[in-house]
């Protein structure tokens, strides 16, 4: 269906129905976790579903992506954004740690608090996760083997306060709960709360012909932005960063220069207090999986009286 797409021969929402209709539906159906309503076409559990690995056809929005770069988010706009508490606890402790550890995705997913070394403060990367089968592999996302990479100062509160909250030292940092494509739901839940704390910068939230909408990968991009506003040694920044040369870190990352400080605030801020305190629904890890918007409708943070900094007065 991709190649049918990319030839023209259908559209990319046809190739989506399509998917979802003659894949998708029945084998989630086939394959469920003792769900009665599909009692009689079950096959087994949710678990052993063939199709949670495969990747479905690509789609318009991606094609466009393509050929567009990420953009980071400013430093006082994401102040602005952990200060909004129309969106949970979770969800803005899990774009912390993906921006001031600027890991991919599936690295972040699979950390474990065994990861993380307090006395060298800093973060081992050994693993990652498939984010669709949900398998754990040894081996980082890049070529450039394992490495380690510091906690900033303004995140290691933020980590105590979780490693407080564990249930054991071997459980993963972040608890993904939810069905397959989790990964893809995460972009439209990031873009969702970028909105609702009121950021409407148009590059960010809607793109232009040449930047994407920001998405959570674009949290990994605002990390290593805000090194390259600070004047990290791009040798060092590539290393933390998992590239084999800082070329790769500078043309796909690194999005300003020092010069962008005295515009858009000071990189990697303290962080909220709330953030800091036990996470009552937390259950003792850090649990995110994409919610409804609906509950927030009457919520919003754009009418806060806000710093130049985003911090709540």
């Amino acid at each position: 269906m991709t190649n049918a797409v990319l030839a023209g021969s259908i559209s990319s929402k046809r190739a989506m129905n399509m998917w979802s209709d003659i894949i998708v539906a029945p084998f989630s159906r086939a394959f469920t976790d003792d769900d009665p309503r599909y009692s009689s076409v079950r096959v087994g559990p949710s678990s052993a579903n063939p199709v949670t690995s495969v990747k479905p056809p690509v789609t318009k929005d991606q094609l466009g992506e393509d050929r567009r770069e990420r953009q980071p988010m400013y430093p006082h706009e994401f102040a602005r954004l952990m200060a909004c508490d129309a969106i949970s606890i979770d969800a803005r402790r899990l774009y912390a740690l993906a921006t001031y550890l600027y890991l991919w995705p599936q690295e972040l997913y699979a950390l474990r608090w065994t990861d993380v070394d307090w006395e060298a403060r800093e973060v081992r990367i050994r693993r990652k996760l498939d984010v669709r089968s949900g398998e754990e592999k040894s081996g980082t996302k890049s070529d450039a083997g394992v490495r380690e990479v510091p906690i900033h100062e303004n995140l290691m509160p933020l980590l105590k306060a979780m490693y407080e909250e564990r249930a054991s030292d071997d459980e993963r940092i972040i608890s993904l709960i939810g069905s397959a494509r989790l990964f893809e739901r995460l972009a439209d839940q990031t873009r969702r709360h970028v909105k609702l704390a009121g950021i409407d910068r148009v590059e960010l939230v809607v793109g232009s012909e040449d930047l994407m909408p920001f998405d959570f990968r674009s949290w990994r991009t605002t990390g290593c932005s805000w090194h390259a506003m600070l004047g990290t040694d791009s040798w060092l920044l590539a290393k933390w960063a998992g590239h084999k040369s800082p070329e790769t870190t500078w043309s796909h990352y690194a999005k300003e220069g020092p010069d962008a400080l005295k515009l858009h605030g000071k990189p990697f801020p303290a962080l909220p207090q709330d953030l800091l305190e036990a996470a009552p629904d937390s259950g003792g890890v850090l649990a995110f999986w994409p919610g409804s918007l609906n509950n927030f409708k009457s919520l919003q943070c754009e009418g806060r009286d806000l710093n130049p900094h985003g911090v709540t007065r």
